[in-house]
């Protein structure tokens, strides 16, 4: 048997640890594969025998996520390139955001005041182009995710996100072309910026519990006085020790 540690990057809610452990346990000569969401590792037991180490990791590809064998530094910075990304995608969608409501508020007080016809579609074409960097940059991982989850034959997350997001933006440029009554751009920056932000804080929560166990595992010893007979005393990996066995803890 082999046992392998394995980081898995692009995971999002508990439907994506379902997708992962299903799919490996399904293939020959896997013995235990066990996703962990929070620390996103993937503990993995086969047989060499059976299967190969280059078809799991393949197989996790395939399902699209990246997986790679677990290294805690080279895991950290991977974490703190993505912290980098996401708070690039958050300042483009909060500026955004900012932007498209004064357009919006003086879209909505000029329906009021008898804003003239030019201004009114001027702000509205103007709140789709700022809308856009939103949808191509900040919503993208959405839309990579929701393209992963339809080719898995799956609803997860992402999926309902990137539909009600594209179809927002979509009416919103239609009523913009045929000058119809209310536009929704605004909704579409807020609610993307707004997700953004709850992802992050989780990403962030999921990290430092992770961290924690991290901290507790590598606290362990890695090796044992075991005792025999008498006075014997060997020094053994701890994964050697067996139920029954006596070890010398020392002051």
């Amino acid at each position: 048997k082999r046992a392998i540690t394995l980081a898995v990057e692009g995971m999002r809610c508990a439907a994506c640890v379902w997708l992962i452990e299903r799919r490996l346990t399904a293939l020959a000569g896997i013995v235990e594969a066990r996703v962990l969401l929070g620390a996103e590792r993937c503990d993995l037991v086969w047989r060499d025998a059976e299967t190969r180490l280059s078809t799991l990791l393949a197989e996790i590809s395939c399902l699209g996520y990246r997986a790679y064998p677990y290294r805690p530094d080279i895991r950290a910075t991977a974490r703190r390139a993505e912290y980098r990304r996401s708070l690039v995608r958050i300042g483009i969608a909060g500026l955004a955001s900012m932007q498209v409501m004064m357009f919006a508020t003086s879209l909505y007080a000029g329906s009021l005041q008898g804003m003239t016809e030019t201004y009114r579609v001027f702000l509205r074409w103007v709140s789709a182009l700022v809308t856009l960097p939103v949808l191509l940059v900040s919503a993208r991982p959405f839309f990579d995710g929701a393209l992963r989850d339809l080719g898995n034959r799956r609803l997860g997350m992402d999926v309902p996100v990137a539909l009600a997001t594209v179809s927002a933006y979509v009416a919103s440029l239609y009523l913009t072309v045929v000058d119809g009554a209310e536009v929704y751009y605004d909704s579409v920056c807020m609610f993307v910026f707004f997700l953004l932000i709850g992802r992050f804080f989780e990403a962030r929560a999921r990290d430092r519990a992770a961290a924690a166990v991290e901290n507790v595992l590598r606290a362990a010893p890695a090796m044992a006085s075991r005792l025999s007979g008498v006075d014997g005393c060997e020094l053994v990996s701890v994964h050697e020790l067996r139920p029954d066995d006596r070890v010398l803890v020392k002051p």
